[in-house]
């Protein structure tokens, strides 16, 4: 059977077992036209000089892609392997670069050092206002006293308020007896201190000295606590007392 390209007129002798009823696709080796071949395209006759050029009867060839679908394969082929023969050093580190940047300021990592900043800023908070902190909420000076920091103040705005000296006797025994009481005039919490208590003579040397811990370690704002101290007296000369507070 014959075919004839609709472009050129070149004729092609095809079998007609080769031609399905939906068409064939064929290539015109003479112009490079692809058509697609019916069973009613093929004929049994030579195809008249009026109609179709005189040509050589070549045996047809199919023809499965057409040109569109190579320029498709090729270009994508193109592209695939650009990369390959070019220098793209500098893109590729500016690619990277600005890939990096995406990594650090993406929402996952700037949540996390928000996150973290807001720890470490809660953190100092806590550190530096420890003092203020546990004079409002009691509870957590065990907290800080389990890691090791001082949440108390240590003798702050603690003063003696009321004191009395008085020379006394008892079972033949002379004391200097010193009582009074320890106020805590500031707004915040503070620890008890001990009291140390020194007898002078006129000639400022010390004749008797006493450190008295008192059994109260803590005060309050605007509370106080009572201490009393005997001093031995071995000599009925004048004296001079001095009390303090000592770490």
């Amino acid at each position: 059977m014959l075919i004839s390209c609709p472009k050129c007129n070149a004729v092609y002798s095809v079998s007609e077992n080769r031609v399905p009823e939906s068409g064939k696709k064929f290539k015109c080796s003479e112009c490079g036209n692809v058509w697609v071949v019916k069973p009613k395209d093929l004929r049994d006759i030579e195809p008249e000089t009026s109609e179709v050029k005189p040509q050589i009867v070549r045996t047809a060839t199919s023809y499965s892609y057409d040109d569109a679908d190579v320029q498709e394969m090729f270009d994508r082929l193109s592209k695939d392997t650009k990369g390959l023969f070019t220098e793209q050093a500098p893109i590729d580190q500016k690619k990277g670069f600005w890939r990096k940047m995406q990594v650090i300021f993406s929402p996952i990592v700037l949540n996390s050092a928000i996150f973290l900043l807001i720890v470490l800023m809660s953190i100092l908070i806590a550190y530096k206002n420890r003092f203020e902190i546990v004079n409002y909420i009691p509870r957590l000076e065990t907290f800080y006293d389990t890691i090791g920091l001082d949440s108390i103040y240590a003798g702050r705005d603690i003063v003696f308020e009321d004191v009395n000296v008085k020379n006394t006797e008892h079972n033949g025994k002379h004391y200097v007896e010193v009582s009074g009481k320890l106020f805590n005039k500031g707004k915040y919490k503070s620890k008890i201190l001990p009291i140390k208590a020194t007898l002078y003579n006129l000639q400022n040397e010390v004749e008797e000295e006493q450190v008295k811990v008192l059994t109260t370690n803590k005060l309050n704002s605007d509370f106080s606590a009572l201490f009393h101290i005997m001093l031995n007296n071995n000599s009925t000369t004048p004296k001079k007392l001095m009390l303090k507070i000592v770490n």
